[in-house]
């Protein structure tokens, strides 16, 4: 499945708007180009915030019953 990154930017070339975290958000793709985080602000502790969301990211998923 496509992401943000595959759609056109608008002209605007930037891809932060395409993805709609604009200046300020950032975001977390998986190799298989699933986007696993994404925030459209910044934080005052980015380091961890981004620390949690790849621990979630990589936290396996249990299998259904």
């Amino acid at each position: 499945m496509p992401h943000c990154l595959d759609r056109p930017t608008g002209g605007t070339g930037r891809p932060a708007e395409a993805c709609g975290i604009g200046d300020h958000g950032a975001m977390l793709v998986r190799p298989d180009h699933v986007v696993a985080w994404r925030t459209t602000r910044a934080t005052p502790c980015p380091t961890a915030v981004l620390a949690e969301a790849t621990r979630r990211a990589l936290r396996p998923t249990r299998a259904a019953a």
